[in-house]
Formats: C-alpha cells, structure tokens, sequence
C-alpha cells in the first residue's frame, strides 16, 4: 500500500517473524512431499487470495525436522535494510550466525558457513515486494541458495526468480491454485474435524462445487454457519452465493479494495466473459489497452487460469475465480441496473456467437434472458454444444431444454459422464423422439442402443466394443477367446476382459493400444487410462502412482464425475488412506444414483483394506451384492473371493460348501481372482501343511499373473516357507483351475528343470545348474529367446513378437517363422521332453511365457522385487528395511539390461527405465545414509547413482556434501568441479564459487 513509510532497520515488527500457528485441517496429501529427507531444497505456493497460501505453509513449518526461519513481507519491508534486519530476526534461533547482516551478499556467506543442519525459511506474500529493492535480496537467495537452506515462498503471482532452473534440476515442487483446491473428501474431513459439524454427503458436494474448494469460501460458510441449526446451512446452499455478507465483505477488503481505482471498472464489467482474452475484453468495452490491463490484475494475482489460446489467435485466455466471478456479477446487476446488464450481457453474447464459442453464448444470452436468440444457437451450434455438455446446459430454462433435442442429446451425456444411467437412458429416448419430429442427426438413437446394451445387455449378440466390454463383466476368458476387429474400442474392452481374467500385463499393453488409436470418444479414453491405472496398481509396478494421477487428472479435465470418483478412490484405495475419501465418495455415487461407481468404489477399498491387513468382510460382501445385482459376476467373483479371504482373518470363515461355490465360480473367471479364492480356502483351512501348500500355490499363479512380489501386495498373504516346485497341492475344494497345475508331489509329474536368468550387463541361461549354449541360434531366435526372458513368467503377446522380429512380412509366413522359433527354442530348453510336453517355454492365451520358479531365478525380476520391496516398506515408514531392499536392488544392477541388443525397439524402453529406477534407488538410500551420518557409505551409493544417470542434480548434492561432511575437501572439489561441469555442458547458470 502507498503512504506507508519503511521502518527503520532496527524496528524489528515481531509479528512478520513469528510462524503463524498451523490452525485448519493438515493435508497430507499436500504437506507431506514437501517435508522429510526427499523434500525439495525450493518449493513454491503460488495462488489467488484466500486460496490457503499460508496455512500450508504453516503446516508445512510445523512438520519439518530442525531449525524455521518465518518472514511475512509487506509493504513496509521493500527497503533492502528492513528485509534483512528482519530476514536476520527470523534466524534469530539458529545457533552461531553474525549478530547483523549489513547486505544480501553477507548473510549469504554467513548462512552457508555457520549453518551444518537443515533450516527451512519460509517467505510469505512475496508479492508485496516485487519490483523492489527487497526482491533482489530474494533473488540472491534462491540463485546462490546455501546448501542447509531450504527455501519456501508464498506468493499471489510467480516470484522472479530463476524458476526454469530450478524446474530443469528438479530440485523445486510448485503448488498452485488447483493443488491447493479442496476436494469432496477434505471438505467433508474439514468441517468434521476441525469445525466439528457433520455434513451429508450432498451437502459436501454443493458446497465444494460452489465454492471450487476456496479455502476461504469454506471459512466463510462455516462462519455463516456455525452455531445455527442445520436448516441454516440448506437455506444457504440453496441461494446463489455461499456466504453472503461475509463473502462480499471477504471480497471487498481482501480483494477489490487492493486494486486501483482504474482497473476495478474493467474487472467488474469484463466479468460478464466466462473467459477471457484480450480481443474478447477489447471488443466488449471498446478498448484498446485490454491486453496491458489483463497483465496488470494477473500480476495481483486474480486468475486461478491462464492458458495458452490453441486457436490461431496466440492469445493468453484468462479465468475469474468462480465465487469472485459471482460476487463481480453481482456488483454489475446493482450498479447498472436490470435493462443495462442485460444489455451488457446481450453484447458479450453476441461476440462469443459469431466467435463459434456457442457454450458461453448460450450462457450470456441466458443471463440476457433473451430466449430466442438462445433458441438460434441451439439450433445452428447443436452439434458443438452437444459434444460440450457442461454448465451451459444448467442456464438453460426447463421448456427450452426438454423441448431442444441438442439440449436432450447433451444432457444425456452428462448423465453418461455422472454415471446415472437410467436417467440418461430417459433423456437419450426424449432426444430421439425430439430428433423424429424435427429431423436431423441420428446419433442419439445409436448412443442409446449402446447404453441400453449395457443396461440390460443381449449377452452372445456382440456388434461393438460396448457389447464386448459388457460381456467381459460376465465372462472374460470368452471374450478373450473370441477373435475381434483390432479398433481401440475392440482394444479397450479388452483390455478389461484381460483386467478381470488376471492378465495384467496384457491388460496394460491393451489399454495403451486402445488409448494410441486416436479412434476413441474422450470418456472411451479417459476409461483406458483408469483401466491401465488399475492394472499397474494390482501388479505393484513403480509407475502405477503415475498412472493413477494421470488418469484423475484426464478424469476431471474431461468433465466425468464418474471416473473421476474411481480415480479417487482408486488411488485412497492404493495408499491405504484412512481418511473418509471412500466414504465421502460413496457418498456422491449415492447421490448421484452411481450404481456402477458404488460397487466398484467398495470393490477397490475391500482389496486395498484387505492388501493393509485389516478384514473389511462388510465392505466386499456389499460390493458382491452390487455387482451381481448389475449382471457383473465375473467381478463379483473378485469380490466373494476377497469377502471370503477378510472373514476367515476374522475368525468366521465361509463353510466348505460357500468355498467351492466361490472357488469354481473365481476358476472360470481367470486365475487371478481363482488365486484370490484359493487364498480364501488356505485361510480356512485348519491343516497348516495343507494351508501352507494351497497359499503357495495360490502365491505362484498369482505370479505369473504378475500380481504378487516379496511385499504380499497382490492380498497381504506370504508363505512362511517357500515350497519345492511341483509339491502343491490341487485345490482342495471346487474344480481344477483355469490353467494346468500339478497336483501333489506323489501323482504328478516330475518337476521341470529349474532355469536361472541373467540379462543384466550380459544374457545367459542355466537350466538344473547348467549353462545353455545359445550360439548356435539363428540371431532372430536368439533375441526371441532373450525377450522372453526378460519377461519371465509374463506372456509376450504373439502380435508383439511378429511386430518386432517379422515385421512386413506376409502374416502366414510370419506366423510360421514364430512357431518355427518357438519350436527351436523349446528343443534347446528341453531337450529330453517328449513333443507336446514341454514345460519351461509354454504358450499362454494369446503369446508365449518362459517360465522360471520364483524372483529370485531372474536377475531382472529379483531387482523388480527389492524396489517394490523398499517402496511399500518406505510407505510403510520402516526406513531399515527400505534401506535394506534398496541396497540389495543396486547391488542385483550388475550393468545394463542386454547390452548386447544395442538400440534393439524391444530393450531400449525398459533399460532406460530400469537404469533410471536403480538411479532413483542409489538417491534415496544415498539420502538416508547422509542423514544417519554415513557419510562415506552416502558418497559411495551417490557415485553408484551418477554411474547410472550423470544430470541427477540430487546425486551430485548428497555426493559433494557427504565428500565434505566425511573430511575429504579434495574429494569434495573434485566432485563439485565435475557437477559443473555437467551443469555447463546441459546450459545451466553455474551455482556461486
């Protein structure tokens, strides 16, 4: 603000360097990367007003280890002086630093002599010093940051630093308004918790949808609110605004009363545009300087969107907060009256129609109330605004929207995208009848008779992937069986189909099929992402974290609350949260009428609860219930299997009848869930011999399914003791399962030769202890061979191998050149086998699998299994044992994976992914090795580390200062020349001498 003076450089205003105290709900999901060994040496919280800047950070401060500095800048502290006085009073606890730091340069050297643990200073509202002297000391900070720093900043608008360096390193984490955003689930914890109130389940979600997960609009309900009766808060979610006075009021001081005079007529009046560009804001109020003015309230900070234009113009597109945008609307009704602010709303309609934007036209002329003009974009816009079915349906007055059969078709999309599909099915049949008495398209009618084939599916007439998806959820293995035409629809449904039978891998390599294939509707796409999430997530593979935030993250960009719920949940699920996000989300499905949502939402936290060690038997019993009543039992077979499993942890298993019901039902549905059911059987089972050879039979079809590993991830179940090869036994109740298993040791065959693998930094195979001779393979046989090594115990798809070895060639002929190799190279593995019998080469389904007894007879799968190991036990929070599995996975990396095969398509992918995972290892162990003051040991996984990526700017960090920490100055500067290097060589600006 103007007219303050700056203090003098000894009127140290206590307040500035106090912490605030961590008041509101704790967010782990939030709070947590930014604290601990891994947290970021720079993080960044950068948002509108009232979005929770602070109060994060206040968290953020109360949970880290060591020493915090806090500085809260204002106006009064843009003079450099002040800064630093103040910036030296935050330290004022920290042991050993110089009484006064007379410039920037000073308290820099002073920071990275004295300080020898981490500190954390935190740097509130930055905003208020940009542009001021006050801003280079700030500058100087994060460019010539000391090593024991971590810095983290709270700002309106991006601070100008060198954020593309610390981006490029990967040393900063930035937290913006969306991350900020409550979602369902902490709105519902937050007003339980903390407010001590209890909302419903669809007051939760009116709430967070009008408001946008403001954490200020929250505070202002609950300010309305609290003490009243809860007729109170039905009354005040139902008006048009959140909090009334108490927003405007917010809004009022916090907000506009920060802007100048000159720019708040352009705020209030462009806030009649949903979206805003410059042409846009020039056009509605006969401007010129829209442009410079939109980068002016940018720089405040009162968009939470800026996005680049996709179209031709190149211009940035500008987004209002919701429940500003609303507050702003109702300034422009009470200062222009109803016949000016129609007529404002008229002309901002207009120019959005001839635009083609007919979304937000339909809006504006809406609040225009000009309904014949609502009724023209309907009619030459129908089919744009059909495939936009958002809010704009919603302005819409009821005899418009169910008398516009466009308005039908997109409404029954959204109730598609909801997961309501009765209702959906409803609206689609209303849009039909619309479509027959004004003509035009015929789409509706199709997308009907697609919905109602999953409603009440035809099961045996499949005409398109819908229907081949839907009878997936009855048969899979069928389906599977079943030749079908190579779409990405035919991809997606089965990919669901190896999803439920237990191909997890052949499930991920459908999934990215059908989600490459560009063929797909967005939902169709978006489902492929959650159904590829879901596959890595029950295989435990490292980048199923990854996979599940990018599927939320397509979810709620695509607009479909139903996916976006299973994301959700699916990821509470994967991270054992015991929240209340299922129960929130459970909730929404409820209200909603999600009937799908619901089963599978109680499907994914049975197993989850279920994989943690607890015994949910409610929870899946309910989902078993759901699914059939959906005609779903091949995935109500998962969930029997799984209730069967928790009620014999319980101490109230199922009887022997109920078990072979549920064992045969789970054999015909794939030997995934037929392994769940077995473990369910060893559970109850009373005869430990017995029980223990049925969990290790369970155990090993369920890894070749890919769906077990040294954690027990696939149902928390891991023998005691392993047991040999070929002495399991069959099950014990119900039919044989659904691939060949031996029966015990006495009536079945002798076991096969045990085959042992290495592909790392080398091939070679043995089998009984012998090493196999490969020279004599034709060099394509001889890398068929080294693929399905690689992929040990998982099937390689038979089309993939003719893509990557005959490829172009005739199919018949290429078909003949695999079984022909496949032929050779079982005669090589097996020798003395009879034709027919072979054991260690089999074919599976649809590909070939080479077959060894556990983890530990592949190189490749043994490393797998130590970092799955150390991720579940780093979650867990027992910090020995990951280090422990982590140390062993480095060690299992004896080189590169089949450095033989060169660039080979087949190889590179999974080396470099291999190479970066073990990198990823060496940084972690080599940070908790520095911790725990091995300083030596840290330099040694550090190098370990950098042998295998080289720009891991974190290696190089822990290297260096574990070198000085370890008394080896030399060492250290040899180090530290070498990171720059690096540095140089990538173009990075060189950190200070």
């Amino acid at each position: 603000m103007t007219g303050v003076a700056p203090a003098a450089p000894g009127a140290i205003v206590r307040g500035r360097v106090r912490p605030p105290v961590a008041a509101g709900l704790r967010r782990s999901r939030l709070v947590g990367p930014l604290v601990g060994p891994a947290a970021p040496r720079l993080i960044l919280v950068v948002a509108p007003p009232g979005s929770g800047k602070s109060t994060l950070l206040a968290h953020v401060a109360e949970a880290a280890s060591g020493h915090v500095a806090w500085l809260t800048l204002d106006s009064a502290t843009v003079a450099e002086p002040v800064l630093l006085a103040h910036l030296r009073a935050a330290f004022r606890a920290v042991p050993g630093l110089a009484d006064q730091w007379p410039t920037a340069e000073i308290a820099l050297a002073d920071l990275e002599d004295r300080l020898t643990e981490p500190v954390l200073l935190v740097l509130d509202d930055v905003h208020t010093v940009d542009g001021e002297a006050a801003s280079e000391v700030i500058r100087l900070l994060i460019r010539y940051q000391p090593e024991f720093l971590r810095i983290a900043l709270g700002s309106r608008t991006v601070p100008e630093v060198d954020i593309p360096r610390w981006r490029l390193t990967g040393a900063a984490v930035e937290v913006d308004a969306d991350l900020l955003r409550f979602r369902t689930w902490e709105v519902e914890e937050l007003f339980r918790e903390w407010h001590g109130v209890r909302l419903r389940a669809d007051e939760v979600t009116t709430l967070t949808q009008r408001t946008g997960g403001w954490a200020a609009g929250l505070q202002l309900f609950h300010l309305a609110t609290q003490r009243r009766p809860p007729s109170s808060r039905a009354a005040l979610l139902a008006g048009s605004s959140s909090a009334g006075r108490l927003t405007r009021d917010y809004l009022a001081r916090h907000v506009l009363d920060q802007i100048p005079a000159r720019l708040q007529e352009f705020l209030i009046r462009s806030s009649v545009l949903d979206e805003l560009t410059a042409a846009r804001c020039d056009a509605l109020l006969e401007t010129t300087d829209a442009a410079a003015r939109l980068a002016e309230l940018d720089r405040i900070g009162l968009f939470t969107s800026i996005e680049a234009d996709t179209g031709d113009g190149g211009e940035w597109v500008y987004t209002y907060h919701e429940v500003l945008r609303s507050h702003l609307l109702a300034v422009v009704s009470a200062r222009l009256g109803p016949a000016a602010e129609q007529a404002l709303h008229r002309r901002a309609a207009d120019l959005l129609a001839a635009e083609g934007a007919y979304a937000e036209a339909i809006r504006s002329y809406c609040r225009a109330q000009d309904w014949e003009d609502v009724r023209r974009v309907l009619s030459i816009g129908g089919a744009s605004l059909a495939d936009d079915p958002g809010a704009w349906i919603d302005a819409l007055p009821v005899s418009i929207r169910d008398g516009d059969p466009w308005a039908l078709l997109a409404l029954a999309r959204r109730l598609v995208a909801e997961g309501v599909l009765d209702r959906a099915a409803e609206t689609y049949q209303r849009a039909v009848e619309r479509f027959a008495v004004q003509g035009g398209s015929s789409v509706a009618g199709y997308e009907l008779r697609l919905l109602q084939a999953w409603i009440t599916p035809a099961f045996g007439v499949v005409v398109d992937w819908v229907h081949i998806a839907r009878a997936a959820l009855v048969d899979p293995r069928e389906q599977l069986r079943t030749a079908h035409p190579a779409t990405a629809g035919s991809q997606l449904a089965l990919g669901f189909a190896h999803l439920i039978s237990g191909g997890l891998a052949e499930a991920v390599e459908a999934f990215d099929r059908a989600a490459d294939g560009r063929e797909l509707p967005a939902l169709g796409e978006a489902g492929a992402l959650l159904g590829r999430a879901l596959s890595l997530t029950l295989s435990g593979a490292p980048t199923a974290g990854a996979a599940r935030e990018e599927a939320a993250t397509a979810a709620k960009h695509l607009g479909a609350p139903v996916l976006a719920r299973l994301a959700h949940g699916l990821q509470a699920a994967a991270d054992c949260a015991g929240d209340g996000t299922i129960l929130q989300l459970l909730g929404e499905c409820e209200q909603a009428g999600d009937a799908w949502g619901s089963a599978l939402l109680r499907l994914f936290a049975g197993v989850g609860e279920l994989s943690a060690g607890a015994s949910p038997v409610a929870t899946l019993e309910a989902a078993e219930r759901e699914l059939r009543e959906l005609a779903a039992p091949a995935l109500a077979s998962w969930a029997a299997a799984a209730a069967a499993l928790a009620a014999a942890r319980a101490g109230q298993p199922y009887g022997r009848d109920r078990l072979g019901e549920l064992e045969r039902a789970a054999g015909v549905t794939g030997p995934l869930p037929y392994a769940l059911a077995l473990l369910a059987v060893a559970a109850a089972t009373a005869d430990p011999v017995q029980a223990e050879r049925t969990r290790s039979l369970a155990l090993r079809l369920a890894a070749k399914c890919g769906a077990t590993g040294p954690d027990g991830r696939f149902a928390g179940e891991v023998p005691a003791t392993a047991v040999p090869p070929g002495d399991e036994l069959a099950p014990l109740v119900g039919s044989p399962p659904v691939e060949p298993l031996p029966a015990t040791a006495a009536a079945g065959p002798a076991a096969p030769p045990r085959l042992r693998i290495r592909c790392l930094g080398g091939f070679s195979v043995e089998r009984a202890g012998e090493p196999i001779n490969v020279d004599g393979l034709r060099p394509q046989h001889r890398a068929l061979l080294r693929v399905l090594c690689l992929h040990a115990n998982r099937t390689v798809h038979r089309e993939q191998l003719l893509e990557w070895f005959w490829a172009g060639r005739d199919p018949e002929r290429s078909q003949h050149s695999l079984q022909v190799a496949v032929s050779e190279l079982r005669r090589l593995l097996e020798p003395d086998s009879p034709r027919g019998e072979w054991t260690l080469l089999r074919r599976q389904d649809s590909g070939y699998q080479i077959a060894v007894d556990s983890a530990a007879d592949s190189d490749v799968r043994r490393l797998a299994a130590h970092l799955d190991a150390a991720r579940v036990s780093t979650r867990a929070g027992d910090q020995p044992a990951a280090a422990a599995h982590l140390e062993q996975a480095i060690a299992a990396y004896t080189g590169d994976l089949l450095p033989d095969e060169g660039p080979a398509e087949w190889v590179v992918t999974e080396r470099d992914q291999l190479r970066e995972a073990v990198a990823a290892a060496c940084e972690q162990l080599a940070a908790y090795r520095a911790a725990a003051g091995e300083h030596a040991d840290a330099a040694r996984v550090a190098r370990l580390g950098l042998e295998r990526d080289r720009y891991r700017d974190r290696l190089w960090q822990l290297l260096i200062d574990s070198l000085g920490a370890d008394g080896h100055p030399a060492a250290a500067a040899t180090a530290r020349a070498a990171y720059h290097e690096m540095l140089t060589e990538i173009g990075v600006p060189l950190p200070p001498a």
